[in-house]
Parts: structure tokens; C-alpha cells; sequence
């Protein structure tokens, strides 16, 4: 049987943490490739410094 879990909201983090500017903003995706790449393509496009992308799964990249 697969664990139960909610799927991710980058609100909900960003609301609990307690940094100034790691996490803000927080892309949360259901599925991605690699949360690395979408994170250096964002960078690329001048997305804010401190951006996190986390997925709930992952189809390749290493924390698959």
C-alpha cells in the first residue's frame, strides 16, 4: 500500500518558514523532469535569487 500524503503548496511552506529570502518564492510542481533543471531555466529567465522548486515526483534528475 502506498503512504497517504497531501500534495505540496508552496503558500503553506512559505508561510512557515523563517527565512528572509531562501524559499521566496516556492514553485511547487506535481511532476517535473528534474526540479534542478526547471530551477536553472526559471534562474535563466530572472527568476528572484532564493527561489526553491520542489516536486512531488520526479521522472529523472537524481531525487527521483
Amino acid at each position: 500500500m502506498s503512504p497517504s500524503f497531501e500534495p505540496l503548496d508552496g503558500e503553506r511552506i512559505a508561510r512557515a518558514l523563517t527565512t528572509r529570502w531562501l524559499g521566496r518564492p516556492c514553485l511547487c510542481l506535481a511532476e517535473c523532469a528534474s526540479t534542478n533543471d526547471v530551477a536553472a531555466e526559471r534562474g535563466r529567465a530572472g527568476a528572484a535569487e532564493g527561489l526553491v522548486v520542489i516536486a512531488d515526483a520526479q521522472t529523472g534528475g537524481r531525487g527521483r
